[in-house]
């Protein structure tokens, strides 16, 4: 576990992992966001036949869900870079991964970041309000969304890649794909939905990193000092 605190410049060299996917269902993808680049795994074996559509703002790789864990640890060790994702879910689903090793497992649980814990501590230092939201995964008001932080610091996300639509979007390519057998026969609209699904997770990642770089960066500049 880390216990110095994270820097600006340790938010500015973080790897930023996403998981889409539907409830209870295996996690589908893996975007990953990192000096300003962007890339995504396709974990889902039904969905691999996607990797060859590619995608216009990054590239696009077919891997099981261990090895692209196991490529983004070596890499935040090799390059002493912290990993963070936004809330605890994209640590539980590596910890539930089938398979995953005890010394894998114990890393992913002492070194992922959970940036929402900094995020709203920041946010609250700085007086800045977030709007709370409808939650979409119910009927309850969720008080810390993503969506919220990406208005407050002034990310843009076009209204066709926002919250909401991910979950469907991988389930309807993924029943096309079973029905035609290939990523290739399925119709162009499956595609755009696709191709749209990973928009949505380019901004879920990018968009991640623009919120804790601006609010470390203010905090900083206000307090003199990293969040602690």
């Amino acid at each position: 576990m880390r216990e110095s605190p994270i820097s600006s410049v340790d938010w500015e060299r973080a790897i930023y992992i996403d998981f889409e996917s539907r409830v209870r269902d295996p996690e589908s993808i893996l975007g990953v966001a990192c000096d300003g680049s962007w890339y995504v795994y396709i974990l889902e074996r039904t969905l691999w036949s996607a990797k060859p559509y590619g995608h216009p703002r990054g590239s696009v790789e077919a891997l099981p869900v261990l090895e692209a864990i196991s490529v983004i640890r070596e890499r935040a060790i090799a390059e002493r870079r912290i990993v963070a994702a936004w809330s605890s879910r994209e640590k539980d689903g590596i910890l539930k991964s089938p398979g995953i090793s005890q010394s894998e497992a114990n890393w992913w649980d002492l070194n992922l970041i959970d940036a929402k814990i900094s995020a709203k501590r920041m946010a609250r230092a700085l007086s800045i309000n977030i709007r709370p939201r409808k939650s979409i995964m119910g009927k309850g008001i969720n008080r810390s969304p993503l969506a919220s932080f990406f208005e407050a610091t002034n990310y843009e996300v076009p209204h066709v890649h926002g919250p909401g639509n991910a979950a469907k979007r991988i389930l309807y390519v993924r029943n096309q794909i079973e029905a035609k057998g290939s990523f290739d026969l399925i119709t162009r609209a499956a595609k755009t939905k696709w191709t749209n699904g990973l928009s949505h997770n380019y901004h879920d990642c990018v968009g991640l990193r623009h919120v804790m770089r601006t609010l470390s960066l203010r905090y900083e500049a206000k307090f003199g000092r990293p969040l602690s």
